[in-house]
């Protein structure tokens, strides 16, 4: 995908979106290769480390979810703990 295409998917600006990438791709998570249809064009895919980064987040993220909610009778708390720590990861993945 292109590199404008994903900074307006997520609410960002090109140059927003280019500093974080640049991030992403230091921690090989993603590549950034010219399109060869287009010299001006950047494309962003996920590298084999990236999607495995994908994949560890999203299994992470459904089980914990499942966990939250299966606490019968603690749903606001349980939710207010997973928001916690999702705001709590999140922090910790930018630095």
């Amino acid at each position: 995908m292109s590199v404008v295409r994903l900074a307006e998917a997520v609410g960002m600006d090109k140059g927003q979106f280019s500093r974080a990438l640049t991030g992403l791709v230091s921690r090989k998570l993603v590549s950034r290769t010219v399109n060869p249809r287009d010299n001006r064009e950047v494309l962003v895919c996920l590298t084999r480390t990236g999607l495995a980064a994908r994949e560890a987040m999203v299994t992470a993220a459904l089980e914990r979810n499942i966990a939250c909610w299966n606490q019968p009778g603690k749903e606001r708390s349980a939710a207010r703990t997973c928001r916690s720590s999702d705001r709590n990861r999140r922090q910790n993945a930018r630095r």
